[in-house]
């Protein structure tokens, strides 16, 4: 069994797979029905993700174990926080010091998420998780879930925070980049606050808060794979958790993240956490 940061819910790696009738998804990979997706990655497996409890891993002969749960943790398990009805942001999650909410840090590939919560760990705040938050709701309140933590981190990152590049273990594939394991929270806590970071490497412009369609457009924008949202049949519920979201939790759009320097980035974080 491998374990999945989701209650009630499990995965194995399987010999074979009873062939079932799914309808295809052209172009994607996907096959699915009712309670059922199944996503088959060329050259590493098919992934069969089951109403939100299981997942079983069928793997290409010679792929290793480590190369299967690097996979697992991105679309396959956002796919199954979305057949639970939750929502799966592509945000990191980080706690302050003393804090009781988290600040999730979402955006495209390569936006810096992972960079920037590690340089807010670095000042003593605590990893929930990395790369996919996932989001319930529990009455009023926004509730973020303990993940993977371990921050996925480019060279450059790396040299930028300190940390010894060859002591590190590495992504498998083609976007290689090193693992930094932490031992991360392991209780769920309230959302405090969403950074939405955008053109990175642009001009910085301050933080500026978003309401309206154009926050709806963007929490859509930042759900985990938004594409699949609707062909799957997701469309209603994630609405609903959407805009349950953008009524609760404040969010603000930076951009030029990436053309700060470190500790004024940090310092912009953490105004956006003192605003909300």
């Amino acid at each position: 069994m491998i374990s999945v940061p989701l209650p009630d819910a499990e995965c194995q790696i399987v010999r074979e797979l009873p062939e079932l009738d799914l309808q295809e998804m052209p172009g994607s990979g996907l096959r699915f029905a009712e309670g059922v997706i199944e996503l088959s990655l060329r050259d590493i497996g098919r992934y069969r993700m089951e109403k939100g409890r299981r997942i079983s891993i069928l793997p290409e002969p010679g792929v290793s174990s480590e190369t299967l749960i690097f996979y697992l943790k991105a679309t396959p398990f956002g796919l199954l926080v979305l057949q639970r009805g939750e929502l799966p942001l592509h945000a990191s999650a980080v706690v302050p010091p003393g804090g009781h909410a988290a600040l999730l840090l979402a955006g495209d590939s390569g936006a810096g998420k992972s960079t920037s919560a590690a340089l807010l760990v670095k000042k003593g705040w605590s990893l929930l998780n990395d790369d996919i938050t996932r989001i319930t709701f529990e009455g009023e309140i926004a509730t973020a879930w303990p993940g993977f933590a371990s921050l996925k981190l480019g060279d450059q990152s790396l040299r930028m925070l300190g940390l010894e590049n060859a002591a590190l273990p590495r992504t498998p594939g083609v976007k290689e980049k090193a693992y930094w394991h932490l031992e991360g929270l392991q209780e769920a806590v309230p959302v405090g606050a969403l950074v939405i970071l955008r053109n990175p490497q642009g001009p910085p412009t301050p933080p500026r808060r978003l309401a309206g369609m154009k926050l709806l457009e963007q929490l859509y924008l930042q759900t985990f794979r938004p594409w699949l949202v609707r062909p799957l049949g997701f469309h209603r519920e994630h609405f609903t958790q959407v805009t349950r979201f953008a009524g609760k939790i404040p969010c603000f759009l930076l951009e030029g993240n990436q053309s700060l320097p470190p500790d004024e980035l940090v310092q912009l974080l953490e105004r956006c956490v003192e605003q909300a």
